[in-house]
């Protein structure tokens, strides 16, 4: 799906005869995706999105407009659990990721990582270059959530780990 993370390992494999299915069960979840704007820095070296409550999901990533473009640099997102209220610490989402064949494609981004992270009502996001890094950030960074869908029947999937808490988080100047 162009412009969107893509999570069917999160949800089961792609099978048309059983999503087509699915579309039509009775009480089928359909996913719910989001998207929120990053706020880069002047310099264009850090962005951010501000700690704040949101819409529930269980799966995040950060995007930018052109899927050629890599990040140079750490993202880092926290998130408040649904059940519970408590935040988690900072996970890394990664950025190495292979296959930027789809580059060409119209509406295609670039992405980090998908994280499962559990359901989810609150997020934040940070996002630094390295230092030698000189072209900074991709343009168009956005966070992307996703809400599964079954919220009459609640995943009970938590996430897979969750990180320590990293040492400061610095950018160099």
């Amino acid at each position: 799906m162009a412009g969107t993370l893509v999570f069917q390992g999160v949800t089961g494999g792609f099978s048309p005869d059983r999503d087509a299915d699915a579309k039509s069960a009775p009480g089928a979840a359909e996913p719910e995706v989001y998207h929120t704007p990053l706020k880069t820095s002047e310099d264009g070296t850090t962005a951010s999105l501000d700690r704040r409550s949101t819409d529930r999901f269980s799966l995040l990533g950060v995007t930018w407009t052109d899927p050629a473009a890599e990040v140079t640099g750490r993202v880092e997102a926290r998130t408040r659990s649904a059940a519970t209220g408590e935040w988690t610490g900072w996970l890394p989402l990664d950025t190495e990721i292979d296959g930027r064949t789809e580059a060409g494609r119209s509406g295609v981004r670039g992405t980090t990582e998908p994280r499962w992270v559990g359901p989810s009502d609150g997020v934040e996001v940070r996002v630094a270059a390295d230092g030698g890094a000189k072209a900074g950030l991709p343009e168009g960074l956005r966070l992307d959530t996703v809400d599964p869908g079954g919220r009459t029947t609640p995943l009970a999937a938590g996430p897979a780990a969750f990180a320590a808490e990293p040492a400061a988080f610095t950018t160099d100047e």
